[in-house]
């Protein structure tokens, strides 16, 4: 699969049709294969964290995920395809509801979206699913057991990218594996999805930071203001 390199990060450029083929082949072949679905914000924590830049290079798959990464690529001169976390995570149960795989979440006690929330929303949206939701702690080599073959893991980045790299080898049926940070707010209603046009658009964020200004506003700044200015000096300053 063809790559970019944006700030040391290698990113598919493949778009979200490939990428299901792939996943699709990841879960036939045997082995154990971790994704990752890096935004600016998470590149920009990678530059910091030594850990968390090797784990996004070692993933099977890093997904691009925001606008930024998308203008960064074009002046690159390259297209560079992006795909929501969000909507690959519902396109991930279709599959494991067609091949009859059964799904671990990996849910983290304290998020907005609880166990029992998830498992409600999992059982109207994905009828026939098999799958668990299991409570997890903040502490990345402490990992429930299960015999999932697909799990998910939503305690945001970059803990959950963590997790499953330090705990994917004790999972002994998982073959896939990937962190999808806040996606399950959005399948159980707690926090509303913008607008088609606005995705459609990559105006998602503009959506969020709305509806959470205090929450987000440090997030946006970072994507919006410092993730540019640190890719405009690596991009173009870096050998000077």
């Amino acid at each position: 699969m063809e790559k970019i390199n944006i700030l040391g990060i290698n990113l598919a450029k493949a778009g979200k049709t490939e990428i299901l083929k792939t996943i699709g082949a990841f879960l036939i072949d045997g082995k154990k294969h971790y994704l990752v679905t890096p935004n600016p914000e998470m590149l920009l924590l990678a530059e910091k964290d030594e850990e968390f830049f090797h784990i996004l290079n070692k993933a099977d798959i890093a997904i691009p995920d925001g606008t930024g990464l998308k203008f960064a690529a074009l002046a690159m001169g390259k297209n560079l395809k992006i795909t929501a976390g969000s909507d690959l995570t519902g396109e991930i149960f279709e599959l494991a509801r067609k091949m009859k795989m059964k799904v671990a979440v990996m849910n983290w006690e304290k998020s907005l979206s609880r166990k029992e929330d998830i498992a409600g929303a999992l059982k109207k949206k994905y009828p026939g699913l098999s799958f668990e939701v299991l409570a997890v702690s903040r502490t990345v080599k402490s990992a429930p057991t299960t015999n999932a073959e697909i799990i998910f893991c939503d305690q945001g980045a970059t803990f959950q990218e963590k997790f499953i790299y330090h705990n994917l080898i004790k999972w002994p049926n998982a073959r896939l594996a990937i962190g999808v940070g806040g996606a399950f707010d959005f399948l159980t209603g707690k926090i509303k999805r913008a607008p088609g046009f606005m995705r459609a658009a990559g105006l998602e964020w503009v959506w969020r930071l709305l509806r959470e200004p205090k929450k987000r506003y440090k997030r946006i700044i970072n994507a919006v203001i410092v993730f540019p200015a640190k890719f405009i000096a690596w991009r173009f300053f870096k050998d000077k």
